[in-house]
């Protein structure tokens, strides 16, 4: 079926729930369970898209049973409320701007929607019916209709050099143990904000795309930098940080992500001609910013803060760096330099033990000058919650998945509004 020939509301499907139910049966000696069954179908029904998937799919079809599961969640609970229903299309459409990178086309969509049904259909047995089917269509079909719009408005947004922008390794270091610093030469001009992430393809793992964030703000001269730590069992990570030599092509596409500084700076006040202009600086009304950063996840915030310091009239940002070993906070040197030149910026680096093991490279750390905070050392959460809630601030987190919900869980058991902080979505979320 066309992705385009229905018109049935999402909210006027029956049965969402028998459809959900499927999905969480266990294989038996009559069928197998849903992820099984969806990977069996896909190489009968369109065997020339696996050789464009990754070779370990437990993964990504582990993330798309989470995400069918959520989306029949979100319709079924959405009561007929279009305005939930609207907003669970939207999330497609982002979804599908994010796929863009994937160029895939209509009728790859219509493959996929085949081997979904025959996979539903074997894991059933006997309890599916047609009407289980019609439904079924009509479902995915609406999904894939919002998807496919979301990777056309990606790809006309990216012209004229496309979406998917080639890159060379010109530079790679390792200032610590797992950990590696790529930078690399885009062939056009890539355009992103600051504190977003993009989606990268590299020639380490076979069609394993990952999301990685810059550390600088995009620029003319087509310079772009990546922090990737090496993660145990990880497709990609080990085989990058260990394998990344100048000379090396990526892909790169899809910006994605919302963190930012918020900034109210001061009108500029209409003069008189020949009136002098103003002997002080205007100080904008600006809310302060809380930053908490671990490990590799200082990269965005390195991008939100370089981009800032171009005016000097920003809000006072207190940083939390932190990380287990003091000689992990690697781009610690970096951002004691900015400090230096930015009244706006306190440095706060944290570390959960206080001596680093033998095998670990300590030149990262280096000595603190005496007008910065020395180390403090503890978890990460426990050591911001000890100075309160910081419910006053614009907070911003940044790290690893298990450090965000730790701190996100803290600041606000100490009073921190939910809404006031802000971070990149969590895996499974």
């Amino acid at each position: 079926m066309p992705v385009s020939a229905t018109s049935t509301p999402l909210d006027q499907l029956p049965a969402l729930l028998a459809l959900r139910e499927l999905t969480y049966r266990e294989s038996s000696d009559v069928a197998p369970d849903f992820r099984r069954a969806l990977e069996d179908a896909l190489n009968t029904e369109a065997p020339y898209l696996r050789a464009d998937l990754p070779r370990n799919l437990d993964g990504p079809f582990a993330t798309f049973v989470k995400l069918y599961r959520f989306l029949l969640t979100r319709v079924e609970d959405s009561g007929g409320d279009r305005a939930k229903v609207d907003d669970v299309l939207d999330l497609c459409r982002e979804l599908g701007h994010d796929l863009a990178k994937y160029n895939v086309v209509e009728e790859q969509y219509e493959r996929f929607g085949h081997a979904l049904n025959a996979a539903l259909a074997r894991v059933a047995g006997e309890e599916w019916t047609g009407e289980l089917s019609k439904v079924q269509n009509q479902f995915y079909v609406i999904i894939a209709r919002a998807l496919h719009k979301g990777a056309r408005e990606a790809h006309a947004e990216a012209e004229p050099d496309g979406l998917n922008i080639g890159a060379t390794v010109v530079d790679v270091q390792r200032p610590t143990r797992g950990l590696a610093v790529v930078r690399l030469l885009t062939d056009v001009p890539m355009d992103y904000l600051p504190g977003q992430y993009v989606s990268v393809l590299t020639p380490y793992a076979h069609a394993v795309w990952r999301q990685l964030s810059p550390s600088i703000p995009a620029n003319p001269a087509r310079q772009i930098e990546f922090h990737v730590r090496a993660v145990s069992g990880g497709e990609l990570s080990a085989s990058l940080v260990a394998m990344a030599t100048p000379g090396d092509r990526w892909v790169l596409s899809s910006p994605l992500g919302e963190l930012e500084i918020v900034r109210n700076p001061a009108p500029i006040p209409e003069q008189e001609p020949g009136e002098p202009a103003p002997t002080r600086p205007l100080r904008g009304d600006h809310q302060d910013v809380l930053i908490i950063a671990g490990g590799t996840g200082i990269a965005p915030i390195r991008s939100l803060l370089l981009d800032i310091s171009r005016f000097s009239d920003n809000p006072r940002v207190h940083l939390f760096y932190g990380a287990k070993y003091p000689g992990e906070l690697y781009d610690l040197s970096s951002l004691i330099d900015m400090a230096s030149f930015s009244p706006w910026l306190t440095v706060q680096p944290v570390a959960e033990e206080h001596e680093d093991p033998w095998w670990l490279d300590t030149t990262g750390a280096g000595p603190l000058p005496h007008t910065l905070h020395r180390f403090t050392y503890g978890r990460l959460d426990k050591v911001v919650t000890a100075y309160g809630g910081w419910g006053d601030r614009q907070i911003i987190l940044s790290g690893p998945p298990e450090m965000l919900r730790a701190t996100k869980e803290a600041l606000i058991a100490r009073g921190a509004p939910p809404e006031a902080i802000s971070h990149d979505p969590l895996p499974g979320s």
